[in-house]
């Protein structure tokens, strides 16, 4: 399958060598796109399941980021956003619905809001827009290289490059 797989892939870059992959906002198409690609290909090939992305999105929800936020600020942390690991990343949809969770709260934060001094002020202003911050707080382990690239892309796709995937 491995020269099958060279040939679609050739195609299928060739198709969207002229489009632009990386937006300043989620965009569910490229999302769609690369889940009929992972349904297809890995989870056939390699016998590997991963979280439906409801059920990644109902954990996610469940999480109290707002209130986690709220006490790190209270508590004057200079890195109040949450710093989200997952330690079998699969193909990323926790961490893709944990950075869409935390995008929603760091939209509605205001600078003046922030109790951690100058210097946390700064930090934020710097990394709040366009996922930037997830350099910073996202982090997801797999065992699996072509997993941890599958994160890898799923991320970029879905709001980030700049995930640490290891």
């Amino acid at each position: 399958t491995f020269d099958e797989n060279c040939v679609v892939v050739k195609e299928v870059v060739q198709l969207l060598h002229g489009y632009r992959l990386k937006y300043t906002s989620k965009h569910q198409f490229l999302g769609d796109f690369f889940e009929r690609l992972l349904n297809t290909g890995i989870k056939q090939e390699a016998g590997q399941f991963f979280t439906p992305i409801p059920i990644a999105r109902f954990i996610c929800k469940s999480i109290p980021i707002g209130k986690i936020i709220e006490e790190k600020n209270e508590n004057r942390a200079h890195d109040f956003i949450p710093y989200i690991i997952d330690y079998a990343s699969g193909s990323g949809h926790f961490l893709t619905e944990m950075m869409s969770e935390l995008q929603g709260y760091i939209t509605k934060i205001d600078s003046n809001w922030i109790k951690g001094g100058k210097r946390a002020r700064d930090f934020f202003e710097e990394i709040k827009s366009n996922y930037t911050w997830a350099k910073t707080f996202i982090y997801g382990i797999e065992k699996d290289y072509r997993l941890s690239k599958t994160s890898k892309v799923n991320c970029f796709l879905k709001g980030d490059g700049d995930a640490n995937i290891f």
